[in-house]
């Protein structure tokens, strides 16, 4: 995940927090058209995977954990880029798919920035 958290830009906190939300953290989800831990639509972006990421030509391999985040990440990398930026605007715009989503996205967010700075405290870093 911190590999293409930096490869893309995007910040690592609200990568987990979206994987949290949207998957629970199951690498074998595969759930209304949604699989693995980035919950991604193949039949949505399954056009732009394969062009931008020539692997994945099948929604198995998109399933493989390492691949499906990198691919998340990507695309939350172009959702952020299109938005300006705004982290606020692309979980509100691309991950507030299902009631109270946005709101827990958040709140994963929080407590992982809290329990980093706490660590970093700890350890006089």
């Amino acid at each position: 995940m911190s590999r293409s958290s930096v490869k893309y830009g995007v910040d690592p906190f609200i990568l987990a927090s979206v994987m949290i939300q949207r998957s629970g953290l199951s690498w074998v989800l595969a759930e209304g058209g949604a699989y693995g831990l980035m919950a991604l639509d193949w039949e949505k972006h399954r056009r732009w995977i394969t062009e931008d990421h020539p692997r994945v030509q099948s929604r198995r391999v998109l399933c493989k954990p390492v691949i499906n985040v990198r691919i998340g990440t990507d695309l939350m990398s172009r959702n952020l880029k299109r938005g300006g930026m705004d982290y606020d605007m692309m979980v509100r715009n691309e991950y507030d798919d299902v009631p109270g989503a946005y709101e827990v996205i958040w709140e994963h967010y929080r407590n992982m920035a809290r329990l980093f700075r706490e660590r970093v405290e700890a350890d006089g870093l």
